[in-house]
């Protein structure tokens, strides 16, 4: 829109006063630093060349509409607190027309309070009466659940089951109703042990309302048991160490050659601890033995919710031996 049809436009009444439009005028206009309030009231007026700002500002008294326009800027730009009135004392306005510029602020605030407390009132009457659209996650005022879990409570549970040779791979339906309810189902002493608990609850908030909606959800609790065996029936010889007065690989270094330093450095404390508390070695006559081990290590448990990892955790390795002579 050109200078002529602004021009043209019918002013509104305004409460800017034409001593107001002077000193803002004048400020913008002549003081070399105000460079950013020429650019603040060009974009807040839609004004695109440096001659029709000059000419609107030199006869701003006529056009208190643009003044105005300019006051709500610079209050969006500084608030109305201690920095809008710093800011606003280099314009030279006296404290009763500072009182003026905040009152138009405030009175544009509130007719945009008043469409939009109607708006999300609005929407607000459309979801309690007709439900949610399929896509409300994907809403701004949509505030997803928060979830926690205990992965060591679970996985403490998991270890006190002692060995197995499955793994567990189960799934869970959890369901939050409309009343913002957590429900696990089935609720079995796995699902427990995980001690699952929702922060917050799936909704839609309505800031100017004031007011908040839960939204009915579903979710997919996965549980799932990773074993890995790490030696079958694995034959190796052992010896009485006189000198640790304990049991002890007859040959470190070729265990650790046939089986592979990772399992070597895995398997090798866990071995020595089982061996040394095994009640069959405990009370040997005889001080070496071949025996064979099956070991299972990097038994870890993970669980997610739908797609999202929510906690992983490393289980007890398992040793077992078996004395050949």
């Amino acid at each position: 829109m050109g200078y002529a049809q602004k021009q043209a436009k019918k002013q509104q009444k305004s409460l800017v006063t034409q001593d107001m439009a002077y000193k803002i005028a004048q400020r913008i206009m002549y003081d070399r630093r105000s460079t950013f309030y020429r650019a603040m009231f060009n974009n807040a007026n839609d004004i695109r060349t440096l001659q029709e700002s000059d000419k609107i500002l030199s006869e701003l008294g006529n056009h208190l509409d643009y003044a105005e326009n300019f006051i709500i800027s610079f209050f969006d730009y500084y608030g109305t607190g201690d920095t809008g009135y710093i800011a606003f004392k280099s314009f030279y306005l006296t404290p009763d027309e500072y009182k003026i510029a905040e009152s138009i602020f405030n009175n544009i605030q509130a007719k945009k309070k008043q469409k939009a407390v109607a708006l999300e009132q609005s929407v607000y009457n459309e979801y309690v009466n007709n439900g949610f659209p399929s896509n409300i996650k994907k809403e701004s005022n949509y505030n997803a659940a928060k979830f926690t879990l205990k992965i060591k409570s679970l996985a403490k549970y998991i270890n006190d089951l002692g060995f197995r040779e499955s793994c567990i791979n189960t799934t869970y339906d959890i369901v939050v109703d409309k009343d913002g309810v957590m429900r696990i189902s089935p609720n079995d002493e796995l699902s427990a042990a995980t001690e699952l608990t929702m922060k917050s609850a799936p909704m839609v908030v309505f800031e100017n309302l004031e007011k908040s909606l839960f939204v009915p959800s579903k979710y997919k609790l996965a549980i799932v048991e990773k074993k890995e065996k790490a030696l079958s029936d694995k034959v190796i010889k052992i010896n009485w160490n006189k000198n640790k007065q304990e049991w002890d690989l007859d040959n470190h270094f070729e265990f650790r050659s046939e089986v592979g330093a990772d399992i070597y450095r895995d398997v090798t404390g866990d071995l020595l601890y089982t061996l040394n508390n095994l009640p069959e070695l405990k009370d040997a006559k005889k001080k070496k033995h071949t025996i064979s081990v099956t070991a299972y290590i990097n038994d870890v448990v993970r669980c997610y919710l739908d797609s999202e990892e929510m906690g992983v955790k490393l289980l007890r390795p398992y040793i077992f031996v078996k004395i050949i002579k």
